[in-house]
């Protein structure tokens, strides 16, 4: 199974109906800074809801309820779960900011 994904340096300032905003979240939902930000603004993603699908967007966190970093041995089981999520979901395209 080929999930189709496009991560790029470029804003995203829209998405199709098919297109899913993936960005790195906290355990609390506060999406205040940041890919967080633009989720919640412009993707429909819901304050609060800090793992999985919320609005258009599917929420990784990156650090926990006290806006700390967390470790990749942390990370690594919301991004197992995540891909199984796209796996479920082949007619979706899942699209990712980076920051160079």
């Amino acid at each position: 199974m080929k999930v189709l994904n496009r991560i790029t340096a470029e804003p995203i300032t829209e998405l199709s109906a098919d297109e899913i905003f993936v960005y790195g979240s906290n355990l609390a939902g506060r999406n205040g800074a940041g890919a967080a930000l633009i989720a919640q603004q412009m993707f429909g993603a819901r304050y609060g809801v800090g793992f999985g699908p919320t609005g258009q967007c599917y929420a990784i966190p990156t650090k926990d309820e006290s806006l700390k970093v967390i470790s990749l041995e942390q990370i690594r089981p919301y991004v197992t779960v995540f891909i199984e999520y796209a796996k479920q979901n082949p007619t979706q395209i899942f699209l990712s900011l980076i920051h160079i």
